[in-house]
Order: C-alpha cells, then sequence, then structure tokens
C-alpha cells in the first residue's frame, strides 16, 4: 500500500488537495483508539508533501490501481473507503463523595498580616485564542501557548505613606467636610490599598492622637469621628495603643464641648461671668468686687457645682488655682441676707380703693370713631366756609 492509498487520492503534486485529503482520512481516525493508523496516516502526509512536483509521478503510472469506464471518463480510486470511525468510549464517571466525607481544607499562616501587600497579575487568553486552540488540537505542528501555563506575577503593592503624614493628611481632610460625613470618609481612606496592614494601623492611631493633642484648638471637633471610626470607647484597654492619651483626649473633648455651650449666652450672664473668672489667673481684687453681688455669687456657686460632679473639667478649661480661690470663698463666706420685702397694706385699704372714672371710661370702640367721623366732617365744612368767604 503506497501513500496515495494511505491518503485516498490519486498520485498529484497539488499541495492544496495533499492537505484536504489529509484532513477527510484525520476526522475519520481517532488517535487514541488507532495510534499505529494515525502514524501512518503521518508518514503518507509528510511523503507527499516532501515530494517534488517534477518526481511526482502521473495518473497513468498506475493502471492497476484505476479502472476506467470508458475513454475520457473520470477516474474512480478503487482504494474503498475506510470504515466510519468507532463511538469512543466514555469512562464510568466516578461518584462524586459527599461534602461530609471530603477531607478539610488546610489552614493558612494568615495569623501574622503580611509586610506589605501583594497584587496577583493574570494575563488570560482571549476568546479568540482559546477557539483557535480547539480548532486546532488534532493538527500537525506544535501546539499554541495555553493560559494553564501561564504564571502568576506577584509584584509589591503600593506602599502607605509614614503615619505621621497619614495623619496629617486625614485631619487637613475631614476639617473641610460637615460632621455627618467624617465617618464615611474615614472609613474609605482606611480601605486605601497597603491601610490593612495591622503594625500601619496601630502606628497611625498613635500618630493621630498626637496630632489631635498638639493642635487641639484647631482640631478638637474632629474627636468624635475618630472615636467612632476607631471605636475608642468600646474596645478594651489592652487593644488600644496608648490608653491614658486617649483617654486624656477624649476628657478634653468633654470639657471644651461643656464650655463652648455658653458662648451663645448673654455675657452679662452672672454664670457666664463667672466662668470667664475662673477661666483666667487669680485676681484677689477683680474677685472681691465680683463678690459684692449676689447674683455673682450665685453663679458662681452653680459653676463650682458642676465642676465638682465632673472634676476633669477643671484641668483643661479652667485654672485650678482660682477654682481653689472661689471654693474656699464660698465655703466660708457669710450667708447673704434675704431681701427685705414691700410692707403689705391692710386688707380693708386695699378693698376701699376704687379706680378713678373718667368721661371716655365707658365708650367703646364703635362711639370713639363715630365721634371721629363727625369731628373730620364738621372740620372740612368749616375749611369749605373759609376758603368760599
Amino acid at each position: 500500500m503506497t501513500i496515495w492509498h494511505t491518503l485516498g487520492i490519486a498520485p498529484t503534486s497539488d499541495t492544496r488537495a495533499i492537505k484536504l485529503a489529509y484532513a477527510a482520512r484525520l476526522k475519520q481516525i481517532d488517535p487514541e483508539q488507532d495510534l499505529a493508523g494515525f502514524q501512518s496516516l503521518r508518514e503518507a502526509y509528510e511523503q507527499a508533501l516532501a515530494t517534488p512536483q517534477e518526481q511526482a509521478p502521473a495518473a497513468g503510472d498506475f493502471p492497476a490501481l484505476l479502472a476506467f469506464d470508458s475513454i475520457g471518463a473520470a477516474p474512480v480510486p478503487l482504494v474503498p473507503p475506510l470504515p466510519p470511525p468507532r463511538p469512543r468510549r466514555q469512562p464510568p464517571a466516578a461518584a462524586r463523595p459527599p461534602f461530609s466525607s471530603l477531607p478539610a481544607l488546610p489552614e493558612l499562616p494568615l495569623d501574622a498580616p503580611l509586610a506589605q501587600p501583594l497584587v496577583l497579575d493574570l494575563e488570560p487568553e482571549s476568546e479568540a485564542a482559546l477557539a483557535q486552540q480547539h480548532s486546532q488540537r488534532w493538527l500537525p505542528g506544535p501546539r499554541p501557548q495555553s493560559y494553564a501555563t501561564a504564571r502568576p506575577q506577584l509584584r509589591p503593592g503600593p506602599q502607605p505613606p509614614a503615619p505621621e503624614a497619614a495623619a496629617a493628611m486625614l485631619c487637613q481632610a475631614l476639617e473641610h467636610l460637615p460632621a455627618e460625613q467624617r465617618g464615611a470618609e474615614l472609613a474609605r481612606r482606611y480601605r486605601q490599598p497597603g491601610w490593612g496592614n495591622g503594625a500601619f494601623r496601630a502606628g497611625l492611631e498613635t500618630a493621630i492622637v498626637r496630632a489631635l493633642e498638639e493642635d487641639f484648638e484647631q482640631r478638637w471637633q474632629l474627636v468624635p469621628a475618630f472615636s467612632g471610626a476607631l471605636a475608642w470607647t468600646s474596645r478594651g484597654g489592652e487593644d488600644l495603643p496608648d490608653q491614658a492619651a486617649i483617654q486624656r483626649l477624649l476628657n478634653r473633648y468633654v470639657a471644651r464641648k461643656w464650655r463652648r455651650q455658653f458662648d451663645q449666652w448673654s455675657q452679662e450672664d452672672p454664670m457666664v461671668r463667672a466662668l470667664l473668672l475662673v477661666s483666667g489667673p487669680v485676681d484677689e481684687a477683680r474677685f472681691t468686687t465680683f463678690a459684692r453681688h449676689r447674683s455673682h455669687v450665685e453663679g458662681m456657686q452653680e459653676v463650682l457645682r458642676h465642676l465638682a460632679k465632673t472634676p476633669f473639667l477643671a484641668d483643661y478649661e479652667f485654672n485650678a488655682a482660682a477654682v481653689r480661690w472661689w471654693t474656699d470663698y464660698c465655703r466660708n463666706a457669710p450667708p447673704a441676707a434675704a431681701p427685705a420685702t414691700a410692707k403689705a397694706r391692710p386688707a380693708a385699704a386695699r378693698d376701699a380703693w376704687q379706680p378713678r372714672q373718667r368721661w371716655y371710661t365707658g365708650l367703646s370702640f364703635n362711639k370713639v370713631l363715630l365721634v371721629l367721623l363727625v369731628l373730620l366732617f364738621w372740620i372740612a365744612r368749616l375749611a369749605d366756609y373759609v376758603r368760599t368767604s
């Protein structure tokens, strides 16, 4: 059997006809079931392509292979067609084990955070490349590169800034936002790439507390936003990086908020004037002048009662020496005498008094209006008379 029998065509030098015959025969052979037939077909295909065009035998050199019904009729190949391929046997599908019998997944070592984030870059092949690979799976030649052989490329992700720079950046961003939008902005900032590292977050929290304490006069209103986002009030002392500094910052914010509620009050209010006195240095002459008025002393006593209920208010917003001076003064000062009351008149004299009756006391509104209209009428008549005379 020659190569042309294997290919099932007459001898020819047409490369396209050889390739078409090879492709047609390849569809009828299963390489997995008939490996020898596939190898012989492959060898015949390669030999047919390697035959020079000038050495290709003519169709008349093979009379035993071809038969002619008559002169001029088309040649009919005597090579019988190959039988159709047998259906491929599918191996029986193994029963899927239940999930309960599957082994547990291995635990990943993620207890310690990564030193830096990793970004996974995959370049999957396109749908056109996958379709081309599927159509060329039985064709000769080298196989295209498959996406299964691709290797992921790991490269370091973006590095977060220094904790001090990140804290200053957060404070500057929140200062220009309304109070109701600061929590959402903090949550968005903390989701940035590289900000999820535990060591970085601990350093950032310490830097935030330090930045708020250093510029408390300008940033004291940012304390609730950071406290809510970082859960300063709900976390335990062991979880906080610097519990003493955070507690001091929270107390200072409470004292400032309590002090600012009196900014809307009148400056002449005794309690507001008492707050101004205890906020400044000790001045006994000024204090003594202020204490001459009973209302001023009562306002100062009200301020001292608030300070006694919340002792840390005096540590941040007021002068401790001035608070002690007024505490001693209010404790040792004698109680002021009650103001004298007006002398009450006898009941008989109070009942005998009657208001004086006037001529217009019993007039109603309608009567008064009528009198005015009459006066205007006669004034107009008088003016006409004077003008005509």
